[in-house]
């Protein structure tokens, strides 16, 4: 087995620059996960969260940043997006404190070197104190686009999740592929839908894409929902996952039986268990 790369030795850090290094791990908030929003908007993680500041000032001008993002369902495992050195102070409390310049040198490994660290509490590290726990698990190949997809069965996502999975190429093509059953779950209700995606809806992902941009797919139980709650309910607390998945040839009238099943077994007609009103 050979040594293990650091991400010191990856990126050159002199002696001098590592007395000015600090390393920020960014972290679901409670509302976003840090890797959706850069997914979307690098900017936003590379600069709003990196240099937000509330009470306590995280650097000084002249420090150079380094910027970790939590990585979903890997443990322990960060993507690399930006290495900034700080160039002037803004003397804000509750909002974005520091403006930075990207180091270009480091360029080629923003958003493609994984780094494995387990880390106490703590957002903000002095790069000494934590270099020898910061091991270089992967360089990617490209910028990362998203976990793969992890087969039909194994589905899980929120609703950021999903809008952030529907740009990834391989996504696209699995759910592009099948029809199916699926299962949306109100986390905060305990209530569930299930629907069907067929060659009317363009199998799964046509079917999930109408869900991206109307937040109730069309459903009048969701819908009162929606105009009840906003939109943003929908986002912060429903899950998408399948049940079943079929293939294109299948007969729509197999899985639209399929469907009728799975909302008698789950209860989902009942207005105390579910959404469905069919």
């Amino acid at each position: 087995m050979g040594k293990e790369i650091l991400l010191k030795d990856l990126l050159h850090f002199s002696q001098d620059e590592g007395k000015s290094l600090k390393v920020k791990f960014n972290q679901c908030n409670g509302e976003e996960y840090p890797l959706e929003v850069y997914r979307k908007n690098p900017g936003k993680v590379n600069t709003d969260w990196l240099f937000w500041r509330e009470e306590r000032r995280y650097f000084n001008v002249g420090d150079i940043a380094i910027c970790l993002v939590e990585m979903d369902k890997r443990n322990d495992y960060w993507l690399l997006t930006t290495v900034k050195e700080v160039t002037k102070e803004l003397h804000v409390t509750g909002g974005v404190n520091y403006e930075g310049k990207e180091c270009e040198e480091y360029s080629q490994y923003f958003g493609r070197v994984v780094v494995k660290c387990h880390k106490q509490r703590a957002q903000m590290y002095k790069f000494p104190t934590i270099a020898e726990k910061l091991v270089v698990k992967e360089i990617l190949p490209d910028l990362y686009d998203g976990e793969g997809f992890p087969g039909y069965h194994q589905v899980r996502l929120t609703f950021p999740q999903l809008e952030a999975n529907l740009r990834n190429r391989e996504w696209i093509q699995a759910l592009e592929s099948r029809k199916g059953v699926y299962l949306l779950t109100d986390m905060k209700s305990g209530k569930r839908y299930v629907g069907s995606a067929t060659n009317d809806n363009e199998m799964l992902l046509g079917r999930w894409k109408n869900y991206i941009e109307t937040k109730h797919g069309g459903n009048a139980a969701l819908k009162a929902l929606c105009q009840r709650e906003g939109p943003e309910y929908f986002e912060k607390n429903f899950i998408f996952s399948i049940l079943e998945d079929f293939s294109p040839q299948t007969d729509d009238y197999e899985i639209l039986a399929r469907e009728s099943w799975w909302k008698n077994v789950l209860l989902t007609r009942d207005p105390a268990y579910g959404y469905n009103e069919n």
